[in-house]
Formats: C-alpha cells, structure tokens, sequence
C-alpha cells in the first residue's frame, strides 16, 4: 500500500487487490481462459457485462485490447502490455484504460470516480491443487476508495469464468468415463455419506444429461440423513443444483447442449395444482436419487432454463427454499405491495421470504428466538 508525501492525513489513496478462487478445473484449462481471446469473452467484465472483443499477442512485450459491455449498452475498453509470461504458472501485465483503438485514456473519459493512475498492474499465478486451479490474482496500484467495487467487478467475472469452465467441459464430454457421487449408507444405527463413482449416465430419449455445476443445502437434507427408516441405502441426496446440459436424448426438443437448467424438486409437477403423488419421487429423498453428483440424467420437461443473469451457484439455492417462498406469497397469497408478512425464524425459507418481500415493497416481521 502507497501514500502520497503531500498527503498529510496520511490517508491511503492506492492499495492492491488480491483475490484467490479455486476452479474445478486443471491449470490448462484456467490458463487457456486468460489467454485465449475465444475463452476470454466468455467470462470478461463483472456480473451482467458481455465481452464483444478481445485480442491477445500473448509474447513479452505483446500488447492486449480488451471491450466489456455495459447492461445499458456502455463499451469500456482496456489495454495493457505482457511483461512477464511463464506458461500455466504466471502472467503479469500493465493495466489502463483505453479507447477502442488501443489508446491509453484516462479513467475520466469513461466518467469514473477517483485516482486512477494510468498503469496499473495485474499479476495471475496459477497452482495445481488435488486436480483443481488455485489461481490468486493481485491488481496493484488500485485507488484505494474503488477497492470494494473493483472488488466485486472481479468477483462476478470470476464466476462468470467458473461457469465458462463447465461450458468448456460440456464440450469434451467425451473424456468423462466417470461421475463422482454421493450416497447414503447405513452404519450402525445411522446413515453416513460415502463418496464412490460410476460410469456417466446416458440419456433416454426425452431425457438430458445435466454436468452438475453446482448444489446447495436445505434443512430437509439433513432430516433425510438423519432418517434411515424412510430413504433407501444408496440414495444420492439434496434436491437443489443447477449444471450444463451434455447431452441430449433423440427426441428431446426443449434443450440444447450448453444450456443451463436446474432440474425441479418435484419432477412430476409440471402445472396444475398440486398433488400428494408428487411426493414420491423429490429429487434426494425416499427412492429418488438427488444432484449430488457430477452427472444426473433427468426428463426434459423437469428442469427449468437458468436466468442469464444467476450464476449456477446462485441458481442452486433457488428450486427448494426459493420456489417455495415464491409460491407462498405470489402464487398463493397474491402479496402486494404494502401489505404485512410475518416471517418465522431466519431459516432459508424464511430468510427468501424477508427478501422477496421487502423486495415486493411488503412490510417484513421477522420472529427469531435470538436477538443476534
């Protein structure tokens, strides 16, 4: 961290980012995202920003020209030179912003706030760790008031890369023999999880296969492993997660490869009211097996498209707390704006509820046994 001698509050004005993510990917793949400019678009620029152009001259001293687009339609564009390039372990390049012609301009001419200096200096490492990518990326030189936004700028485009990585995956299908899993087994008295393998499930032919990209825990999971009398050995628990499309069944009509679903909690309900029928088969308990795996088949018509703008982790915590929310209040309850919700507790699916109510214009309640 540096300070300016003429800065007598000796206030910081610049700092450096570091952030380290872990990618269930190997080095290649993660260095291939940076260095190529096919890869690199898919990922580039925080959360909702697209990436319609990039070019690299990946040599010391080569120069790249970076476009990241706004939601409303903004081009922001940066360039920057390679100073340092060890293949799949670093990559240290300047950083400045630029017009699309590649020339440096000041953060000004895109109407940003603070000190930005005209170089900065990003530096990438990459570290194999059991099979996956730790990669630590350091930006050197940051105005110390815009940490935080370059902070989560980063972060949105590392899970847009995280994404990327299982859509690249989804295209070397071919080199996956095995799906790790989860199951249920009895010890004791009890049920434990225990990992093992199998070979990758094909689909039938209104089916999909689904590369598992990423699930979440609901408190019904825990009442499953906790229950050995009503959910079979072997059972491949938790109904919540969100992955890639691999592949398709030949009468499949809905679906491509490459797009994003997460399959329904309940696989039979698919309109209508609902029935005690549906029970049977939700996803991760009783007889049905669940999404923790790295591959699950499921009937088209059982998962739903993942909005453009969730990452699958995100898009993972919604099928049983957040639909149920969702039901409750708008399905069912017609809630509008201005009226009263008492939410019990600050469990999931009252902690979805106190959101989208608020977010709704409701007045929120929220009853809990602890002040904190």
């Amino acid at each position: 961290m540096t300070a300016r001698q003429s800065n007598p509050a000796k206030i910081p004005i610049s700092d450096d980012l570091v952030i380290t993510r872990i990618f269930d990917a190997p080095r290649e793949v993660v260095w291939k995202a940076w260095t190529d400019p096919e890869h690199m678009m898919r990922w580039w620029g925080p959360k909702e920003f697209t990436a319609p152009a990039c070019k690299i001259d990946l040599r010391v001293g080569g120069k790249y020209l970076f476009c990241m687009r706004s939601p409303e339609g903004q081009d922001y564009w940066s360039t920057g030179v390679y100073r340092e390039i060890v293949p799949m372990e670093r990559l240290v390049c300047t950083d400045s912003f630029a017009d699309e012609k590649g020339n440096v301009v000041p953060a000004s001419h895109y109407g940003m706030q603070g000190e930005f200096p005209p170089e900065l200096l990003v530096t990438v490492t990459f570290e194999e760790d059991g099979g996956k990518t730790r990669m630590t990326l350091e930006h050197s030189g940051l105005p110390a008031a815009m940490l935080s936004d370059c902070e989560a700028g980063w972060s949105g485009s590392f899970d847009k890369l995280a994404d990327s990585i299982v859509a690249t995956n989804a295209t070397n299908l071919t080199t996956d023999t095995y799906s790790r899993n989860y199951r249920l087994a009895r010890s004791g008295g009890s049920l434990t999880l225990i990992r093992g393998e199998s070979t990758v499930p094909k689909p039938g032919p209104r089916q999909v296969l689904v590369r598992v990209g990423a699930v979440s825990l609901n408190y019904r999971d825990l009442l499953t492993i906790g229950d050995v009398n009503s959910n079979r050995e072997g059972l491949i628990p938790l109904s919540d997660g969100a992955g890639m499309i691999m592949a398709v069944g030949a009468e499949v009509s809905r679906w491509n490869e490459g797009d994003r679903v997460s399959p329904n909690f309940f696989p039979d309900w698919r309109s209508g009211g609902f029935s005690a029928a549906y029970f049977a088969k939700a996803l991760g308990g009783g007889q049905s097996d669940g999404v923790l795996a790295d591959y699950i088949v499921a009937d088209e018509a059982s998962v739903v498209a993942v909005a453009p703008h969730l990452t699958l982790s995100e898009a993972a915590t919604l099928p049983c707390a957040g639909l149920t929310v969702w039901h409750a209040l708008f399905e069912r309850g017609a809630l509008q704006a201005g009226e009263t919700v008492l939410v019990q507790g600050t469990g999931g699916v009252a902690l979805f509820g106190l959101q989208l109510a608020s977010a709704h214009g409701a007045r929120v309640i929220v009853t809990s046994s602890s002040d904190s």
